[in-house]
């Protein structure tokens, strides 16, 4: 099965901002391609850090430091301070997502008794592409706005 590449509209990312989405990205594909082979917790483990790289693009892009890689709390406080939500950069359903793919990744990884449920790990593999996809659109057309 050959995995798939994202790519926005062919741009090149800046600073850091482009670091994170290049990664949120990769690893957007990553758990794509380990949920189509079964390994269920390694995806729900890239499917969080995808979101999450996502995520810390959003911050860069309004000027906030990139958060660290296991507290989604700090990027919804930081976002919360910056106005984000207020402003329309994030929307409101953002934070209930990121702390669903981490407790899920911290559900799949931090016990060897839990089990993945694969239609789970489909939807929360799912949302989370979806909202990778989400913020490619939303910084491009904060690119050709700017």
């Amino acid at each position: 099965m050959e995995r798939g590449h994202h790519n926005v509209g062919g741009a090149r990312h800046r600073g850091s901002e482009g670091r994170h989405l290049r990664l949120a990205e990769e690893f957007s594909d990553d758990a794509n391609f380990l949920l189509q082979h079964g390994r269920h917790r390694s995806a729900v483990d890239r499917a969080y850090f995808s979101a999450h790289h996502a995520a810390a693009a959003i911050s860069r892009s309004i000027g906030l430091e990139s958060p660290c890689c296991d507290d989604y709390v700090h990027i919804v406080d930081a976002w919360d301070q910056a106005e984000a939500f207020e402003r329309g950069l994030v929307d409101r359903e953002t934070p209930g997502l990121l702390r669903d793919l981490w407790e899920a990744r911290e559900a799949a990884v931090a016990s060897v008794h839990s089990t993945i449920n694969p239609e789970a790990a489909s939807d929360l593999v799912q949302d989370a592409l979806l909202f990778v996809a989400q913020v490619q659109n939303l910084l491009e057309r904060e690119r050709t706005h700017n």
